[in-house]
């Protein structure tokens, strides 16, 4: 009697997977990619910690609204705890930015001649003379007041 060995028709050799991943990592590589080559989220390798080495993502503003490229520093603080006010020209929109953590923590409507203030001491923000938001100032943190006019 004579015993005849039958090869396995899914298996595969190394040299065929090797050749197989060749062909899928241009695929992979740009799998992450937007039109015009720029990636979606921006990330950083870790070196240690729970990551194993993984990427992690950049950590991004915990805003809904960035403050638009358009902006202009109307108010800032050269010593941390300082009360910065602006009063608009024109109506428009101000952003209220904490410069240490750059976190946007305010973006509200401003009317012509509208005064915006912040009393850190008070931990109140001032809209037209009345209290629009109780806020936490951070002793240590400079804060900024950006403007874009209507």
């Amino acid at each position: 009697m004579t015993t005849v060995k039958h090869r396995h028709p899914t298996r595969t050799t190394p040299t065929t997977l090797t050749l197989a991943l060749a062909a899928l990592l241009p695929l992979a590589l740009l799998a992450g990619c937007k039109a015009g080559g720029q990636s979606e989220r921006t990330i950083t390798s870790s070196g240690g910690g729970g990551g194993a080495g993984r990427p992690t993502p950049t950590p991004q503003p915990s805003t809904e609204t960035p403050i638009p490229a358009n902006a202009t520093l109307v108010a800032s603080n050269k010593n941390p705890g300082v009360a910065l006010s602006f009063t608009a020209a024109e109506s428009g929109h101000v952003y209220l930015l904490d410069a240490t953590d750059k976190k946007l923590k305010l973006n509200t409507t401003i009317l012509k001649g509208q005064k915006i203030a912040t009393n850190p001491v008070k931990g109140v923000v001032l809209l037209g003379g009345r209290e629009l938001q109780k806020m936490t100032f951070e002793p240590d943190h400079f804060y900024e007041i950006y403007y874009t006019q209507q």
